[in-house]
């Protein structure tokens, strides 16, 4: 696997899912640091492949409110003012922690 070009490793990375790619990642160091090398670009190419663009925002907004745990009533109105009076367009660069919540709650919904 060493004598493989970098850029190989990286787009073989780019067809496997989310959670394959972190394993993979962490199995050898040349696949971590093929990895690392462009993340941000493997990453987001798969999650925007795995949830569709026009839904990405609201599974952006469901992520964030699990992070409220049980919140209060007054956490709630401040959540639906921060982040439901205006529709914010999803990111489309992605960093492997940040989309593997995302893919997780995908795959739950699906």
């Amino acid at each position: 696997m060493e004598t493989l070009p970098l850029e190989l490793v990286q787009r073989i990375f780019a067809y496997l899912n989310l959670a394959s790619v972190r394993d993979a990642a962490l199995s050898c160091r040349t696949f971590f640091d093929a990895f690392k090398s462009a993340e941000v670009l493997i990453t987001s190419e798969i999650l925007l492949r795995q949830i569709d663009p026009s839904v990405l925002p609201e599974a952006i907004l469901v992520q964030k409110s699990w992070q409220l745990g049980k919140p209060s009533a007054g956490q709630a109105t401040k959540f639906a003012q921060d982040h439901l009076s205006s529709r914010l367009p999803a990111p489309t660069q992605w960093r492997l922690v940040d989309a593997l919540v995302l893919e997780r709650f995908h795959r739950y919904v699906h």
